[in-house]
Protein backbone atom coordinates (compact mmCIF):
# COMPACT_ATOMS: atom_id res chain seq x y z
CA UNK A 1 0.00 0.00 0.00
CA UNK A 2 1.02 3.47 -0.39
CA UNK A 3 0.05 6.40 2.05
CA UNK A 4 1.00 9.65 0.62
CA UNK A 5 2.76 12.48 2.95
CA UNK A 6 3.47 15.30 2.32
CA UNK A 7 6.52 16.97 4.40
CA UNK A 8 6.48 21.25 4.56
CA UNK A 9 9.34 23.39 5.81
CA UNK A 10 8.69 26.76 8.08
CA UNK A 11 8.03 29.76 6.53
CA UNK A 12 10.76 31.23 4.38
CA UNK A 13 9.82 35.33 5.10
CA UNK A 14 6.73 37.55 5.98
CA UNK A 15 5.74 40.85 4.83
CA UNK A 16 3.64 43.41 6.58
CA UNK A 17 1.98 46.03 5.15
CA UNK A 18 -0.13 48.94 6.54
CA UNK A 19 -3.59 50.14 4.46
CA UNK A 20 -2.87 53.81 5.30
CA UNK A 21 1.15 55.11 4.77
CA UNK A 22 3.13 56.25 7.39
CA UNK A 23 2.76 58.89 9.00
CA UNK A 24 -1.34 59.96 9.70
CA UNK A 25 -2.76 61.86 12.02
CA UNK A 26 -4.32 60.09 15.07
CA UNK A 27 -7.71 59.03 15.20
CA UNK A 28 -6.88 57.03 11.30
CA UNK A 29 -7.87 53.62 11.62
CA UNK A 30 -5.09 51.18 9.91
CA UNK A 31 -5.31 47.97 9.04
CA UNK A 32 -2.55 45.63 9.26
CA UNK A 33 -1.93 42.96 6.32
CA UNK A 34 0.70 39.98 7.04
CA UNK A 35 1.83 37.74 4.05
CA UNK A 36 4.10 34.69 4.33
CA UNK A 37 6.26 32.88 1.79
CA UNK A 38 7.49 29.28 1.33
CA UNK A 39 6.32 26.67 4.02
CA UNK A 40 3.06 24.77 3.83
CA UNK A 41 1.06 27.88 1.81
CA UNK A 42 -1.03 27.83 5.02
CA UNK A 43 -0.13 30.15 7.64
CA UNK A 44 -0.89 31.57 11.28
CA UNK A 45 -0.07 34.93 12.85
CA UNK A 46 0.40 36.28 15.63
CA UNK A 47 0.58 40.03 15.58
CA UNK A 48 2.18 42.22 18.29
CA UNK A 49 1.89 46.14 19.03
CA UNK A 50 4.33 48.42 20.79
CA UNK A 51 3.32 51.28 22.85
CA UNK A 52 5.66 52.16 25.93
CA UNK A 53 5.65 48.25 26.15
CA UNK A 54 4.54 45.04 23.77
CA UNK A 55 1.20 43.58 23.63
CA UNK A 56 0.08 40.27 21.31
CA UNK A 57 -3.29 42.24 19.64
CA UNK A 58 -3.67 39.00 17.32
CA UNK A 59 -2.88 35.69 18.29
CA UNK A 60 -1.66 32.23 16.60
CA UNK A 61 -4.83 30.76 17.16
CA UNK A 62 -7.06 33.64 15.38
CA UNK A 63 -7.67 33.15 12.12
CA UNK A 64 -7.22 35.69 9.65
CA UNK A 65 -4.09 38.04 8.69
CA UNK A 66 -4.97 41.16 9.65
CA UNK A 67 -5.45 43.47 12.25
CA UNK A 68 -7.25 46.89 12.61
CA UNK A 69 -5.59 49.46 15.09
CA UNK A 70 -7.51 52.42 15.72
CA UNK A 71 -5.39 55.69 16.65
CA UNK A 72 -7.94 57.29 18.50
CA UNK A 73 -6.59 58.81 21.42
CA UNK A 74 -3.23 58.02 21.16
CA UNK A 75 -0.32 60.82 20.84
CA UNK A 76 2.14 61.95 18.04
CA UNK A 77 4.65 59.48 18.10
CA UNK A 78 6.27 56.41 16.62
CA UNK A 79 4.66 53.17 16.87
CA UNK A 80 6.01 49.58 16.02
CA UNK A 81 3.71 46.46 14.65
CA UNK A 82 5.53 43.23 14.91
CA UNK A 83 4.14 39.86 12.92
CA UNK A 84 5.44 36.25 13.45
CA UNK A 85 4.36 33.55 11.05
CA UNK A 86 4.47 30.08 10.99
CA UNK A 87 3.21 27.72 8.87
CA UNK A 88 -0.54 26.19 9.79
CA UNK A 89 0.25 23.38 12.40
CA UNK A 90 3.73 24.34 13.06
CA UNK A 91 4.67 23.90 16.84
CA UNK A 92 7.02 26.95 16.33
CA UNK A 93 6.17 30.07 18.04
CA UNK A 94 8.23 32.30 15.12
CA UNK A 95 9.07 30.81 11.62
CA UNK A 96 9.50 34.24 9.96
CA UNK A 97 8.87 37.43 11.20
CA UNK A 98 8.61 41.10 10.42
CA UNK A 99 8.87 44.53 12.08
CA UNK A 100 7.11 48.06 10.75
CA UNK A 101 7.59 51.43 12.38
CA UNK A 102 4.26 54.12 11.77
CA UNK A 103 4.94 57.32 13.08
CA UNK A 104 1.76 59.65 14.25
CA UNK A 105 1.46 63.02 13.45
Amino acid sequence: ATIPYRLTGPAAGVTLTPSLASPQPPGASVTWTAVASGGSGTYEYQIWFHNGSWSIVKDHNIAGDSWTWSTTGLADGKYYVLVYARSTGSTSDVEAVALQPYDLQ
